[in-house]
């Protein structure tokens, strides 16, 4: 249930804005969290805020002991959504998941199969990846945007005039997604995971063919026209 809950609320009243940006702003999410995880911590916090409304508390059957410890899962489960401890994770996992607590295990398997699902659309048909990535892309140029008003620094990958979307899915493949899948697939039957790594895959070989065009276009004499990261850039 507890992930179930965590994957329910763990974007809940986001703004489409990203920590650093809060953190920046001074915005009253930031203050409040003092600058901690911001988004994560609202998302959980507003959640269970909701909860506590009698029409919404659905968990008011639980015995209290239960409800403390889902609550504390719960929260975990969406703080570790933040990209800023994926690396941490995959360390963690690959050094002490398997002389780990039974109740350790549990724990760092929930979170990997949220973290896993929250990025699923990399293992997508690759129609729904290239419409989730433009939706995603299209969030971040509008921080972007935001930034320039304010005369900020822009953000990496937030830039809708410096745009090269093949390289930075490239990116995101090669670092966060396919290292996700290793270390996540060994809580589970290996081959239940090779759908989604060979997905994956051809997603992966869709963005260096379009990266490959992209650099081919760039030589002299080479085409002008269609191509590169054209297609799932927010116009």
């Amino acid at each position: 249930m507890a992930c179930l809950l965590a994957a329910a609320v763990h974007d809940y009243e986001h703004l489409g804005l990203n920590n650093d940006f809060l953190v920046k702003t001074g915005h009253k999410r930031a203050i409040c969290f003092n600058d901690q995880n911001v988004n994560e911590n609202h998302h959980a916090a507003a959640a269970f805020a909701l909860l506590e409304k009698p029409e919404f508390n659905f968990l008011k059957v639980l015995p209290r002991k239960a409800f403390v410890r889902l609550r504390k899962l719960v929260i975990d489960l969406v703080l570790g959504t933040d990209l800023k401890y994926h690396f941490d994770y995959i360390s963690d996992v690959k050094g002490k998941y398997k002389d780990a607590k039974e109740e350790d295990q549990f724990r760092m398997a929930f979170k990997g199969f949220l973290k896993l699902s929250d990025i699923s659309h990399a293992s997508k048909s690759l129609e729904l990846h290239l419409g989730w990535t433009q939706r995603i892309n299209a969030e971040f140029c509008q921080q972007g945007d935001r930034e320039r008003e304010l005369g900020m620094p822009i953000s990496p990958f937030c830039n809708r005039e410096d745009q090269n979307l093949p390289a930075s899915q490239i990116g995101f493949f090669k670092f966060l997604v396919q290292p996700l899948i290793e270390v996540t697939s060994q809580y589970y039957k290996p081959q239940a995971f090779n759908q989604v790594r060979a997905q994956c895959s051809a997603n992966l070989e869709y963005w260096i063919s379009e990266k490959q065009k992209q650099n081919e276009e760039k030589r002299p004499g080479g085409g002008g026209g269609g191509g590169g990261g054209e297609a799932v850039t927010p116009k």
